[in-house]
């Protein structure tokens, strides 16, 4: 992937206007008002493991994880980077393709980070950033959406970015299935299922500003 100017500086600035769209026992959202691109934030919380390798080798591989949707086109490229292509929901519109770059380390978290850049209904730069929790009882998963669109006519980005945050969460408001985006994901890392690694395969909205 090209040099990306992450816009970690907007999510850690305690002056960006955000808002805090969903939360419970595993996920909390937020999104920055008033952009034109879609700045938001997802946080997991897996609990009863701080293991971040099995988390990083599903981020990297197939998506097929994500329940309600399909995947199509997994290769691995020659840098070690992945590609496919999402269809979050199988019967709606939206595609996503995904190249997804090898981890960086994060020692300030204890964790890695996975690049990913969008493409196709969602363009973009994001991340997955696995760490362990403060108190060493859990992991967190963090995906960060630093400047991104929607290209589907009609729709505008707002409207997208609820809806991809109710995605994640498995949220998503009828005709919409429950349990969609990482549910799957949380479950599978909770219930210690084994992993390869990446190498042996192919609205209730409150401010929290105050």
């Amino acid at each position: 992937m090209d040099k990306v100017n992450f816009r970690d500086d907007l999510f850690d600035s305690p002056a960006g206007d955000w808002v805090e769209s969903f939360s419970d026992a595993h996920f909390r959202q937020r999104y920055l008002q008033e952009q034109r691109l879609i700045y938001c934030e997802t946080l997991m919380t897996v609990h009863g493991t701080t293991d971040i390798e099995p988390a990083v080798a599903l981020i990297r591989g197939p998506w097929d994880w994500w329940e309600h949707g399909r995947i199509t086109g997994f290769a691995i490229d020659d840098d070690g980077s992945t590609d496919q292509r999402l269809s979050p929901v199988w019967w709606f519109i939206t595609r996503v393709g995904l190249h997804i770059s090898p981890p960086i380390d994060l020692p300030e978290l204890q964790g890695q980070r996975v690049p990913l850049l969008l493409t196709e209904h969602f363009t973009g730069p994001t991340t997955m950033d696995v760490y362990p929790n403060g108190s060493g009882d859990a992991l967190i998963i963090r995906g960060r959406f630093h400047g991104v669109e929607y290209h589907v006519p009609g729709v505008p980005n707002k409207v997208a970015e609820w809806l991809h945050l109710d995605a994640e969460s498995g949220t998503m408001p009828a005709p919409f299935p429950k349990g969609t985006g990482w549910v799957c994901l949380l479950h599978k890392l909770e219930g210690h299922s084994s992993v390869k690694r990446i190498s042996q395969r192919p609205d209730s909205r409150k401010s929290l500003k105050g």
